[in-house]
Order: C-alpha cells, then structure tokens, then sequence
C-alpha cells in the first residue's frame, strides 16, 4: 500500500503547473525586493542583525555579493517557471531565499517559512517532466511528489486553526486588533469582519485542506480558499505580499492530474507528444508491474525513509513549545516555525534602554535606534530574547569604545499585548547582558502576562 502511495507514477500535469505558478510568483517577490532594497535596507544596512542561534554563522555578507545572490534568485526563479536547468536553479533558489529569510530574526513570516521549505523539497522532484523547456517524453512523476507538497499545505492550514483555539482568538482579541490595524476603505464592517475572523478562520484553517483532499468538497474548498485569501490580502493585510495568490494557485495540487492534462490539452492542442489514453495505459501497466513485483529498491526505501523523517519531524516540532511556556507569543518560545500566524498584536508604549558603567555608575539613555532598521524596530518586541541579544551587542560595543568598563544595560519596555492595557514586558531590574539566551533557561526576567480585562 505504502508503495503505491509513494511510487505510483502519476500523471505531471499539476505538478507541473505548480512550478510554473511558483516560479512565477517567485520572480515577483524577487522583483519586489528590488523595489524595495531588500538587500541594504534589510540585510547589509542594519549594524546589528538579530541571529538565530543554530546558526549564527550565516552574517551579512559584502553588499555586492547580495546583490549578486539577489540577482541569482531572480534568474533562478524564471529558469524555474520556464523548466530550464530546474534542478539547479531550484538549489540556488533554496539557498539564497533561505539566507535571505534568515539572516534575521525580525524577517521571520511564515510564508516565507513555507517557500524556502517548498524550495528544499521541490529540489527532489520531477516537477520539470512537462509544460518546461526540458526536452523530455516522460509525462509522468512518482506519486510521492504530489503527497508530499499536499501534505505542506494541509500542514499550514489545519496547524494555523490549532493556534487559534485560544482565548485571545475566540474572544476576538486578536481579529479586533488586526481589523483595526488593517486596510481601510474595507467594504464590510468591523463587527462583521472581526466574527468572519474569530470564528471563520478557526473553521476554515481546521477542515479546508481535507476539505481539497476529498474529491467531493475540493471545489467547495477551491471556492473558500479564493474567497478567504482575497479578503486578507484586499481588507486586512498590507504585510502578506504574495503569499494569498500562493496559496490559491497551490490549490492546483489537489486537482486531478489526468483531468488536469486533458483541459490543458484542450487550450494547448499543439502538444502532440502527450496522448491521454496510451499515457493512462502504460501507467496502469506500470502500476500492475510494480503491484505484481512489490519490491522495493535501494533508493526508493532511502526516499520513503527521507519522507518520514521529514513528515514526523514537521509534525511534531510546532508543538514544541508546549514544553517551554504557556503562551509563545508572549514569551516567544516556539511561536516561530509552528504556523502560529498572526497570533500576536504588540504595540510598543515605552521603550527605554540606558546603560551603567558598574553597579554604582549613573545610569545613561542608549540611542537604540541609531542602531537598528526601521522593520528591526518594528519586529523589536516580537519576543523579549532580541531584547537580550540586542543588550549583549550593545555591551561589546560600549567595551570596544572604551565607553565603560563592566557595562550593565537595562531596559523598561510597556507593551499593550493583544489588545490588553499596557503592562511591563520585562524586568526592568534585570542586567540584560547577563540573561542566558538558551530556550531552556529560566526566564523569570520576562514578566508574568496580566490577564487584563
């Protein structure tokens, strides 16, 4: 059984068309970042990058190298949409949008998430085999290609309607928060949109992906994933890029494959090498061979094993940070990299640093924004751990300037979490330079979240 839902070669067709979809979309991204300076703006001009602690080594490279790397993706990005030397250009691609992604913690969004995840596992696959320049007669590709981008996408949704069983969620908390901080010129009103939120999102995110799995509500599905993306990217969010029209043209990975080739062949009537009938039955002559035979060989056993490995993993890690807090938001334990999406609202009410040379020095106000981009300050009080990092930088710098000899920073940091009224985010008592970064490390220097009203 688990053979043929691995093996089983399966009409390209969707596949297919899905990179050339993400192709696409990617080359628009990459053009956007142009536009946008991503290179400097958010990467070699900043003085201090927020780093992920697994790897610290990834550093911003000379500015000309990025913009050498940014211009790489973009080529990378049309030889994929166009099937060119796919599998090359889909490994540039991994590589540069994942450093680009997470060379700093404050660039972190799931979508972003998702694409440099779809990026490393489309390097595996036959996604090239039709609609491509490659010159190939082969219209077919293991069935484990389609499974397992299925799979991706079911992950993001049903794991984003997990998050959102919480109070903040349900109360409308959260949907108050993003309605208000939304567009404006929205044709429905707050009240409306905040109940389509609170309620609707929780419903759609939990049975949408089944929903395109069962044949007999895909185009239910197809219709609400159109519908729900289109409003947040019309009346919600001005922050999502791309990542609404991703998610509609990947709803192409759940439509028939052989019905799929007919309508294309329909539009497309100069394909002459892809006969639908004779490719149906050399497919079921290979299906009945390798039913009959049942062997598995030495690479298909290596990818099945591959798959596990990384299905299990995706689905365990999101919950990991029901080992480290009770609320990843506030605390930033595990909140990213586990489809918690836009499960938090932070505005910044006091930020304050100052440092002290030595605990009987008079204590001096830090210019904190001299040193940070624009999106660094915004994303500052995503989770207080960038506080500390940001405090152990500063501290470096203040001995490498001679500015003080044993310097302690300190910050008083007000918040208004989720609609909630403002409250201290951490100890303003606490020597920040002396907090130990590790997720397993006790945190009481964060303060306790106050339930509120």
């Amino acid at each position: 059984m688990f053979h043929k839902l691995l093996f089983k070669e399966t009409n390209a067709s969707t596949l297919s068309l899905f990179r050339i979809f993400f192709g696409a979309l990617m080359v628009y991204q990459m053009i956007y970042y142009f536009r946008v300076d991503y290179v400097f703006q958010f990467i070699s001009g900043p003085e201090f990058l927020f780093d992920y602690p697994l790897v610290p080594f990834f550093g911003a490279l000379p500015l000309g190298v990025l913009k050498v790397i940014h211009f790489g993706l973009l080529i990378s990005a049309i030889m994929i949409m166009l099937g060119w030397f796919y599998r090359y250009a889909m490994v540039f691609f991994f590589l540069g949008i994942t450093y680009f992604s997470f060379i700093d913690k404050t660039l972190y969004n799931n979508h972003m998430y998702l694409i440099s995840l779809i990026s490393f596992v489309m390097i595996f696959m036959q996604a090239d085999t039709r609609y491509s320049l490659k010159v190939s007669t082969k219209k077919t590709a293991p069935a484990w290609n389609l499974r397992l981008l299925q799979f991706l996408m079911v992950l993001v949704y049903f794991y984003g309607g997990l998050a959102k069983l919480n109070v903040d969620w349900l109360n409308g908390s959260i949907p108050t928060a993003m309605v208000e901080q939304g567009k404006e010129g929205a044709i429905f009103s707050k009240n409306v949109l905040v109940a389509f939120l609170s309620y609707g999102g929780v419903v759609f995110d939990l049975l949408v992906g089944f929903m395109l799995l069962w044949g007999r509500t895909r185009w239910l599905g197809f219709a609400l994933v159109i519908a729900f993306n289109l409003i947040n990217a019309q009346f919600l969010f001005d922050d999502i890029g791309v990542f609404p029209y991703f998610m509609i043209c990947a709803t192409i990975l759940f439509f028939d494959p052989e019905k799929v080739s007919v309508w294309i062949n329909k539009i497309l009537p100069s394909d002459k090498t892809d006969n639908v009938k004779s490719k149906k039955r050399k497919a079921k002559q290979e299906v009945q061979k390798i039913a009959l035979a049942n062997i598995w060989t030495s690479v298909q056993k290596r990818t099945a094993i591959g798959i596990g490995v990384f299905v299990i993993f995706h689905l365990i890690w999101p919950f990991r940070s029901h080992l480290l807090t009770t609320n990843p938001e506030w605390t930033g334990h595990g909140s990213r990299f586990a489809w918690r999406m836009k499960m938090q609202t932070k505005k910044i009410d006091t930020f304050k640093m100052t440092v002290t040379d030595g605990p009987n020095g008079t204590p001096q106000e830090i210019d904190y924004k001299s040193f940070l981009s624009v999106n660094q300050l915004k994303h500052l009080v995503n989770e207080p751990y960038q506080i500390a990092q940001f405090a152990k930088y500063l501290k470096e710098k203040a001995i490498r300037k001679g500015m003080a000899k044993d310097p302690i920073i300190k910050a008083t940091v007000m918040v208004e979490y989720n609609k909630r009224p403002s409250q201290l985010y951490i100890d303003p008592n606490t020597d920040l330079t002396k907090v130990d970064l590790s997720p397993f490390a006790d945190y009481d220097w964060i303060m306790p979240l106050q339930k509120g009203e």
